[in-house]
């Protein structure tokens, strides 16, 4: 046989193998993908029941099985209660793609290894306050639980568009709403062992974004929203976008809704901003961050007091409150950039509000924490704060707090220049008082806050102060009365202290515990503030 005859045999033999391999091979597929998509579906559907001791199960429209190409592909999914009149939580997703997945040791042992994992449009949905319970949540640890959980490896996680949806008791409107959440994780272990600790899985990086969210508080005054999330332990940084305290009534109807006086807030924020938030400590459940910026907020105070007063309740001091937080907090430094503060309060018998008004405050918290350890040694956090008051004269303040100590705290400041006439927006409603005319030079004060008292004092340096004592029911068209305004200019009020040196007046207030911080700093340094001018 010559050796052209014998390469077209070889060839010919080659050629019949390789077609009789690949049929082969196709016809293993074949076979596997009828088989296997069937075993795989029922192995799945029966370990959600089994994995959640028969509370759930699991349904899916189709299961697309690729053995060659380690890929798998479930659509049209739906987890859900077993018993249909349960209010447990529901999920269902459009689709479920599943890439480089080792078949054999999870039919083998059960446990999940996949390189991809892609979520496409989950909605969860649950119910406030069902009585319906998780019992498969409990630790692995549960004698009850039949089986230990998979070993779980997932090179890359990733989920697209979901939404969660939580809705009222009566299951007839939603009480909060997370929308366009995605989702990105990689190296991720999952076994007993992390199981048992928050946050129950390993990984080694996260980036998370939402759309709006939105929150009605079980008390219907409020909603909190917010345009846009995001958070990345590969930038390290977390960011909320267009954060909104909303009331959900009209200034005055507000205390009517409620029965009794009660601070009305609304607060909007255009951006906050955590940097360098250590990710090992936040899988511990500590938070520790370089710095925490506030930008651009609004807060808006409304008081009526055209209802009765409400319950006295007692109100603990802000930083008594962060120093007995079940979080361990710690921040270099707290920002607030570009942002104002307004309250107004309403009498009765008064025809419309005052207001006081602080625009442009730059505000930086030092060296926050509320660590017991840090405390223990006699830590102290300061504040320093700038801004204009009644958006005209400058004020700078400096607050010291000592952490370690139960809610003593200090403050010193000065104020600019300013004309008195600048506050009557919040003495003619409030104090019933017109400053007709007067220059203030400046002001200092030293105030030491205790928990039950303040001292200290004021020095207000001033010039030409004359006020008119107004009349409650005419304080619109400037109705005085004239024999108290009289009294008050020629025996009471000094109309000048621009000499020195210069007349300091006594800071002396005792702490009503059931108002707040903010109300005690006021009556506080107005205590100083009459006993300089005469009042």
């Amino acid at each position: 046989m010559s050796g052209g005859e014998t390469r077209k045999k070889l060839f010919k033999i080659g050629l019949t193998v390789i077609v009789l391999i690949f049929l082969l091979l196709a016809g293993i597929q074949i076979f596997l993908s009828f088989y296997l998509d069937d075993l795989v579906e029922k192995r799945l559907i029966s370990a959600v029941s089994e994995q959640t001791m028969n509370q759930y199960e699991l349904e899916v429209g189709e299961l697309t099985l690729s053995v060659w190409n380690r890929q798998i592909e479930l659509n049209s999914i739906r987890l859900r209660p077993a018993d249909s009149s349960s209010t447990a939580p529901n999920l269902e997703f459009d689709r479920l793609s599943i890439g480089g997945v080792q078949f054999f040791p999870y039919l083998l042992s059960g446990s999940v290894q996949a390189e991809d994992v892609q979520l496409i449009n989950p909605v969860v949905t649950i119910v406030e306050d069902s009585p319906d319970s998780l019992r498969f949540l409990k630790s692995s640890g549960d004698s009850t639980n039949p089986k230990k959980p998979p070993i779980v490896g997932i090179d890359h996680f990733m989920l697209d568009g979901g939404s969660l949806i939580y809705q009222a008791t009566d299951q007839n409107s939603n009480r909060a709403e997370l929308l366009d959440f995605d989702l990105s994780i990689s190296g991720i272990q999952m076994d007993s062992t992390s199981l048992a600790t928050s946050p129950f899985i390993n990984f080694e990086s996260v980036t998370t974004s939402t759309g709006g969210i939105r929150y009605v508080f079980k008390s219907g005054l409020y909603a909190i929203e917010s345009h846009q999330t995001r958070y990345s332990t590969t930038e390290n940084i977390a960011l909320i976008d267009s954060l909104k305290l909303i009331p959900q009534y009209p200034k005055y109807e507000f205390a009517r809704q409620v029965g009794h006086q009660l601070d009305r807030i609304s607060l909007t924020v255009a951006q906050l901003q955590l940097e360098n938030p250590d990710i090992e400590k936040l899988k511990d459940g500590s938070l520790i961050a370089d710095m925490f910026i506030i930008d651009k907020a609004n807060l808006d105070v409304f008081h009526s007091k055209m209802v009765p007063d409400g319950p006295e309740r007692v109100k603990s001091l802000p930083h008594m409150d962060f120093k007995n937080l079940p979080v361990p907090v710690t921040i270099d430094s707290v920002r607030i950039k570009q942002s104002e503060i307004s309250y107004s309060e309403h009498l009765p018998e008064i025809s419309r509000p005052g207001t006081v008004r602080f625009a442009n405050i730059n505000a930086t918290f030092s060296d926050v924490t509320n660590d017991s350890t840090t405390i223990s040694r006699g830590h102290e956090i300061t504040l320093d704060v700038t801004s204009d008051v009644m958006g005209v004269a400058e004020l700078d303040a400096h607050f010291v707090i000592p952490m370690h100590e139960n809610g003593n705290h200090s403050v010193r400041g000065t104020l600019a220049s300013i004309q008195a006439e600048q506050f009557n927006p919040i003495l003619e409603p409030v104090g019933l008082v017109r400053a007709e005319r007067g220059t203030i030079h400046s002001l200092q004060f030293l105030m030491d806050l205790g928990t039950d008292s303040a001292s200290g004092w004021v020095q207000l340096v001033y010039s030409d102060l004359k006020i008119a004592v107004l009349d409650s029911e005419n304080v619109n068209s400037g109705g005085r009365r004239w024999l108290k305004t009289f009294l008050a200019n020629v025996l009471k009020i000094r109309e000048n202290n621009n000499r020195e040196p210069f007349r300091r007046g006594e800071v002396s207030m005792e702490r009503l515990p059931t108002k707040s911080m903010f109300s005690y700093w006021w009556k506080s340094l107005s205590t100083g503030l009459k006993d300089n001018v005469g009042m």
